[in-house]
């Protein structure tokens, strides 16, 4: 066979090979149903009443962040601690399943029906939230959105949808809107760690590199270590080193970070956070974020006064051990529950 024959028939080959592979891996657009328009006239209203299928953005262990942790440890509580089925629905992952929770992607249209048909509620967030709002409305299934900024934009649906606040200051920002206020449960033993005390640890967000750089300037001799807030794999690792948490950010999935650091005791500097009043009080020390000086003079004294440091460090500790989020979870089951019988 000729040669050039022989390379058209291999780029024939190839090219039917990568058209298979993108038809077979295609993504649903986020803005459509993943279930069949008809779906809630072939499966029961209620399901199995201890399910929910929960459609988010990503998912541990394909993306980890704050944001996929805050997530996760959600689902890990209604399984291990309320016993439900869980089933997690993400655009696109490479793994099948994580902590025994089956992860299945938008093109698995099929096995997704299946899910919803068996459960009480879709849970969701705001990066898939119209496709979970049309998943929803096709099966005739509750559905609970997750809001953790002031961006979430509603759309119409003919079934009533609940939002999950992560603060108080966030629920004001959707008058009218029926919902409650949820914030991340903890679990205690995993959280908590022995530090070191060695560096003055922040919270980065683009926007405060302008902030942190005139802090740092007047405090050469001060030993910092960065902590993104959005992508940092273990933060745990981070606060074994950390002697002092500065929170520069008012982003509301800080408030679980903060909760974590002072339930080991870590001092707090934060900007005046909605979020971290709420659940932290007096116990962090807040600081408008362009007051450069009075940052450097809080880490100062922190840093040289060893009886200062140690009653805030204890204050911090015993106010994020009394912090009671699992009862806002055990209220958010009831709600899926009593949602299902109405």
């Amino acid at each position: 066979m000729d040669l050039p024959i022989t390379i058209f028939i291999v780029v024939c080959i190839g090219v039917i090979i990568w058209i298979r592979y993108r038809v077979s891996t295609r993504v649903v657009p986020y803005t459509q149903p993943l279930v069949s328009s008809s779906l809630a006239k072939s499966c029961s209203a209620a399901g199995t009443q201890i399910a929910i299928t929960w459609i988010v953005w990503q998912y541990l262990p394909d993306h980890v962040t704050e944001h996929t942790k805050y997530i996760h440890t959600f689902v890990k509580h209604f399984v291990q601690t309320f016993g439900w089925k869980v089933t997690i629905v993400v655009p696109k992952s490479e793994a099948k399943s994580f902590d025994g929770v089956p992860i299945l992607q938008f093109n698995e249209k099929l096995a997704i029906e299946s899910a919803v048909c068996t459960s009480t509620a879709i849970l969701s967030e705001k990066g898939v939230a119209e496709a979970a709002i049309h998943t929803a409305t096709a099966a005739a299934k509750p559905l609970f959105l997750f809001v953790f900024d002031e961006h979430l934009q509603m759309i119409e649906t003919p079934n009533p949808i609940q939002l999950i606040y992560s603060s108080e200051w966030l629920k004001e920002k959707y008058p009218g809107h029926q919902g409650i206020v949820v914030r991340k449960p903890i679990f205690v033993k995993e959280a908590m760690t022995h530090t070191t005390r060695e560096y003055i640890t922040y919270i980065h967000l683009g926007d405060t590199d302008n902030e942190i750089r005139k802090i740092r300037q007047q405090l050469p001799d001060f030993p910092f270590l960065y902590l993104d807030g959005r992508e940092q794999k273990d933060v745990k690792t981070t606060y074994k080193q950390t002697a002092i948490l500065c929170i520069l950010s008012d982003d509301e999935l800080y408030v679980s970070l903060a909760l974590e650091a002072a339930l080991s005791g870590i001092p707090i500097i934060s900007c005046p956070h909605r979020g971290i009043q709420e659940v932290l009080g007096d116990c962090v020390i807040y600081v408008d974020r362009g007051d450069t000086m009075q940052w450097v003079n809080i880490l100062r004294t922190l840093k040289e006064n060893v009886y200062y440091y140690e009653r805030l460090s204890r204050a911090s500790s015993k106010r994020a051990k009394a912090f009671r989020a699992m009862d806002d979870l055990e209220r958010l089951q009831g709600l899926i529950a009593a949602a299902a019988v109405d």
